[in-house]
């Protein structure tokens, strides 16, 4: 549903949707021209093509996702002049074009000639088009298996979440690495600059020490409670711990990080002292203070000025603050995305459940026309299933209150483009 803007701001964001769109289009003509005319020797050996595609025509189309939301358009629809034709034409001389596309739901849909209400309208058919497409790339292209993540999430409708929490927990990496690299950077002895690396460094280090803690702990648990660990033996036990160890990481809390940078953040202020504490939250207040004082002596660095700091005061604690905003972003992401997940997991045991009991009854009422009596026979055949809960999709709402243009206040972000070019390398 589209937030409510006035007219005549609405037909500026518009404009500036249909210039956005019509760039875009221009890139997508020339860069599908140039690789319809390259030496296909020439395309695969360079990954220029593919960095160029994601970077003029996927990251300007993520990009524009918030601006079509707010003007109630679908954000994840690809625009008309994408055809699935052209995708599979361009992706035969270069594969990361499809891999590029494969990664959206968007894409997926363009690709399988699915609609965003699909899958809850016609399941069946909806099933049958992915079917159909993953036969048709095992046919054509070598490299289902890189395909096979995005597609399994897009039928199990988590490919959005999943994408939006990706998306945001690479910014927190990305500002991770940067705040890691300002820490080691080496300044004058006894300066405020020094001073102020030497507590950044213990912050970032017990960020990392957080995650490790939690991954250990997951370890232990693991080891202790899975069954099918326990029974394991040798290099089967070795890589069911490996594997469970990489997914949990992929999907770990920022909870407790983002605790303690709000600790940090927070530390240079008065605890105020409610009123009217029962005997056991004097005590704990009593803790937070002094807690409070700790950090307030320990963090005071990042928070102080100097001359030789000019142009720079603040850097260290507003770039503190980026992260945990994205990190707090991150976080809601994931928490979407485990949700659904939970959500999907709960739908499909309830229908096996409803298989299962179907199964049960029809062979009781087999097996009950030649052994049971009357009066048995119609009491078995007395239960009701159970009909399965549907999953409601998650409603975000955009806000936009300011007339500046949209592009202006919001600049686009390039995502890395790493992985795209490894495995471009991989499949050349």
């Amino acid at each position: 549903m589209a937030v409510k803007i006035r007219t005549s701001e609405r037909k500026k964001l518009e404009a500036e949707y249909a210039t956005e769109l019509k760039r875009i289009e221009k890139n997508y003509n020339r860069l599908l021209t140039e690789i319809r005319t390259q030496d296909l020797a020439a395309i695969r050996t360079s990954t220029d093509l593919t960095v160029r595609f994601v970077q003029q025509v996927m990251n300007p189309l993520n990009a524009l996702k918030p601006l079509a939301g707010l003007l109630g358009k679908d954000p994840e629809r690809l625009p008309n002049f994408i055809k699935q034709a052209d995708i599979f034409e361009a992706s035969e001389k270069l594969p990361t074009i499809l891999l590029a596309f494969v990664r959206t739901e968007g894409g997926l849909r363009r690709l399988t000639g699915n609609h965003a209400n699909s899958a809850e309208k016609a399941p069946r058919r909806f099933a049958q088009r992915i079917a159909e497409f993953e036969q048709k790339v095992s046919e054509r292209f070598d490299f289902t298996v890189n395909i096979l993540p995005f597609l399994n999430k897009y039928r199990e409708r988590t490919l959005v979440a999943s994408t939006h929490y990706e998306e945001h927990a690479r910014a927190v990496e990305t500002k991770l690495n940067k705040l890691e690299a300002e820490s080691q950077v080496k300044h004058r002895q006894g300066s405020l600059a020094a001073e102020q690396n030497e507590v950044l460094a213990e912050i970032m280090l017990e960020l990392k020490f957080i995650r490790k803690a939690l991954v250990d702990q997951e370890q232990v648990r693991f080891q202790k409670e899975s069954a099918e660990y326990k029974a394991a033996i040798g290099s089967r036990k070795d890589s069911l711990l490996a594997n469970h160890l990489e997914q949990f990481e992929k999907e770990i809390s920022f909870g407790q990080q983002l605790a303690y940078l709000k600790r940090v953040l927070e530390s240079q202020t008065e605890l105020k002292k409610p009123e009217n504490l029962t005997d056991e939250e004097e005590v704990k207040f009593e803790e937070r203070l002094q807690e409070r004082e700790a950090d307030k002596k320990k963090f005071a660095p990042l928070f102080k000025k100097s001359i030789e700091m000019a142009g720079k005061n603040g850097s260290l604690t507003r770039a503190l603050k980026e992260l945990y905003y994205t990190m707090a972003k991150a976080e809601a992401g994931r928490i979407m995305y485990v949700e659904l997940l939970k959500q999907n997991q709960a739908t499909a045991e309830s229908k096996k459940g409803m298989s299962k009991n179907a199964s049960s009854s029809k062979k009781a009422k087999h097996e009950g026309k030649r052994k049971v009596d009357d009066e048995a026979y119609t009491e078995l055949m007395s239960d009701e299933l159970q009909p399965v809960g549907s999953i409601k999709k998650a409603k975000t709402t955009t806000r936009h209150n300011s007339t500046h243009s949209f592009f202006a206040s919001k600049p686009m972000e390039t995502e890395d483009q790493s992985d795209l070019q490894c495995t471009s390398k991989t499949l050349n």
